[in-house]
């Protein structure tokens, strides 16, 4: 950002989005003026000594249950994504169901897909993957991440962060947990929406924004 000529700026992120705005919030933190995120990377589990809270328990017990029914994808693409990567170019059926899949698990929809995500903009989605040719280079960025450094971030991010927590959000960490990872000013447990925030609920999620960078600007 500085070298594109910005002294000062905000970060927000989610996912990958949010694991990369926690790194540069850390490698510029003068150069930042908030984070936002709607994604919280960071150590789970309490330091050494810490016993964990009992929603941090429950917390932790469902996500291993979900990784337990749901994380087969991570695996495939941070250790085989060539593999799958031939299926996918070959079909666009195949890559539709691919990423349709993820859509309707992480997406806060009550059984009604469309009525939470435009069917158009998911076909358009699904489109620039294959024009492209890009689920490979998709697919390897786990690949690739996993070899340099497996740990989202290398330490607490001390620059002032928000934290929207959507509820259908599946790796949706309690506030104490984002606590120990980040500077956390300001914690808004949000009415609906999912891991897709931006997409579902866009109009929340702006005013969020917005808010944090009002009080922080």
């Amino acid at each position: 950002m500085t070298a594109l000529g910005y002294e000062r700026y905000a970060i927000q992120g989610g996912d990958w989005g949010a694991i990369i705005g926690a790194r540069m919030a850390q490698e510029r933190p003068e150069a930042t003026i908030g984070l936002h995120l709607n994604f919280a990377a960071g150590r789970a589990a309490p330091p050494s000594g810490v016993e964990p809270t009992d929603e941090e328990r429950a917390w932790q017990e469902s996500l291993g249950r979900w990784r337990q029914q749901e994380s087969a994808y991570s695996d495939l693409q941070r250790t085989k994504p060539q593999t799958l990567a031939y299926a996918l170019h070959d079909s666009p059926v195949g890559l539709l169901a691919w990423i349709l899949e993820k859509i309707w698990a992480w997406t806060d929809h009550g059984d009604d897909l469309w009525a939470a995500i435009d069917r158009d903009e998911l076909l358009t989605n699904v489109t620039l993957y294959w024009l492209t040719g890009t689920a490979l280079s998709a697919a390897r960025t786990y690949y690739e991440a996993w070899r340099e450094d497996p740990r989202p971030t290398p330490g607490r991010v001390e620059v002032p962060t928000a934290y929207a927590r959507f509820p259908a959000e599946p790796w949706a960490a309690p506030r104490s947990v984002v606590e120990r990872n980040f500077r956390l000013v300001r914690f808004t447990e949000m009415p609906r929406g999912g891991h897709f925030a931006a997409w579902e609920e866009p109009q929340l999620l702006a005013r969020d924004v917005a808010e944090f960078l009002a009080e922080v600007g």
